[in-house]
């Protein structure tokens, strides 16, 4: 962002209170007092598990400017006497996101929203890669404190911007949606994560309708009857992608060529004849994100040179489908986060590789009570491979279901051990962010170096 003052921050807020100097300026900012840069301002912001006010003097050693504070520190004149000022608001979070609101109204370019159940991160860089200018998504940055923050460190001059929405419970799209008054919004699919949440996959698709609220035209995947039939009941416009003859748009051929490269044959609207990629993967599910990406492109007016280039060059983004050839076996990490849908997809990529073939699969969160009923959904689908590892307590009952072919580990180098059997296979690493499954991989590295 531009260098800004205070005074003018104050502006936004009529009710606020400047302690200091108004001409205080910054640069930047940040809710990490770890992660200052020079003439920032720091936002003290309170949540259920910290509060930023507790940071200030970390903010300020390390070359804040300001902070946007709901309370003064004791002793606030040694504060501003040091040239450091303060504006003071009712509530640090809701003052975030009206920045990001009046931020917004400056974007000179089109807006895409990308939320489902899976593939929002894939879906928004396959977006973001057909582009030299582009504001996206900072890290996973995509809830009601995130947003904001990657929407406030974006240029309103960039051609394009797309963004992911996160949610976990009804009434946050709707609100995130607010904020970022997309013009597209893209709803990768609609499968059973939060389901302990929200009670039915029709709840959850609920939720995930919000963005109808706010977005012009609504891209979904058309595969899906009942998800394209409520969006066809909620909003005017809506765009199916998949490969059912009757999407907009669709897959019409999907082969491989020389140089491990795969080209897929796309049909857009209004087009005389399909659209050839050059793509660097081959999953069903990879190919399905690829048109909703192609959708959203073509929407906003992207040219298909931009498109064919950027995919051509495209890298999933880290611990996404993530291949290692260790020792004559090959690893495939995609353990960045797990529900029940993408795990039952991503068993049934496995299953179209070399044998022998290996999962290991963590345990899956927020099921609540569909717990046990959903991961032995997912063991059911497993049967057909040659060996499964199970880890996290909640993943107990899949290596139960399955049986003989089945071990339940407690521990990574547990989990290294009872993989060490076996020679050129094919191993799938899949789990919820918080078995951090990733950390097999150095050990695998170690134990094939001693």
């Amino acid at each position: 962002m531009k260098p800004c003052t205070l005074e003018h921050l104050h502006q936004l807020f009529p009710d606020s209170t400047i302690v200091g100097d108004p001409g205080c300026r910054f640069d930047g900012f940040t809710i990490d007092s770890r992660k200052i840069e020079m003439g920032n301002l720091f936002i003290a912001l309170m949540t259920d598990r910290d509060d930023g006010h507790n940071y200030l003097a970390q903010a300020q050693s390390g070359g804040a400017a300001c902070a946007l504070v709901s309370r003064l520190p004791e002793n606030s004149e040694r504060w501003t006497q040091s040239g450091f000022s303060f504006l003071v608001v009712k509530d640090t979070l809701s003052a975030l996101s009206q920045m990001a609101s009046t931020w917004r109204k400056r974007f000179n370019g089109p807006v895409i929203a990308v939320t489902g159940s899976s593939g929002k991160t894939t879906v928004c860089r396959m977006i973001a890669t057909c582009g030299d200018d582009v504001n996206s998504t900072r890290g996973n940055f995509n809830n009601h404190i995130g947003l904001p923050i990657s929407l406030l460190s974006s240029n309103h001059d960039a051609a394009f911007s797309v963004f992911e929405l996160g949610m976990s419970g009804f009434g946050e799209i709707a609100a995130l949606g607010r904020i970022l008054q997309p013009t597209i919004g893209v709803i990768t699919n609609i499968g059973t994560a939060h389901i302990g949440l929200l009670g039915s996959r029709e709840g959850i698709m609920q939720a995930k309708l919000e963005l109808a609220a706010s977005a012009r035209t609504l891209i979904v995947d058309g595969d899906d009857p009942a998800l394209l039939a409520a969006a066809r009941h909620t909003t005017r416009t809506v765009i199916a992608t998949g490969f059912g003859a009757h999407n907009d748009v669709r897959m019409k051929d999907f082969f491989s060529v020389e140089g491990g490269e795969y080209l897929a044959q796309v049909v857009l609207p209004g087009a005389l004849e399909a659209a050839a990629f050059y793509v660097p993967f081959a999953q069903e599910f990879q190919q399905k994100n690829l048109l909703l990406a192609a959708a959203a492109l073509h929407a906003v007016g992207i040219p298909y040179a931009q498109m064919f280039h950027g995919w051509r060059q495209f890298q999933p983004a880290p611990l996404r489908w993530e291949v290692h050839h260790i020792a004559g076996n090959v690893w495939i990490f995609d353990c960045y986060n797990a529900n029940p849908d993408s795990m039952k997809q991503a068993v049934a990529e496995l299953l179209k590789l070399p044998a022998p073939r290996i999962a290991i699969l963590g345990e899956m969160r927020e099921l609540g009570n569909f717990s046990d009923a959903k991961h032995r959904e997912v063991a059911r689908s497993a049967h057909g491979l040659d060996f499964v590892v199970t880890y996290g307590e909640g993943a107990q009952v899949m290596a139960t279901e399955l049986g003989a072919k089945a071990i339940h580990c407690t521990s990574y180098t547990e989990i290294v051990a009872a993989c060490a059997q076996f020679h050129g296979a094919t191993f799938l690493v899949k789990g919820s962010r918080a078995n951090q499954l990733e950390r097999i991989l150095p050990l695998i590295a170690a134990s094939n170096n001693t």
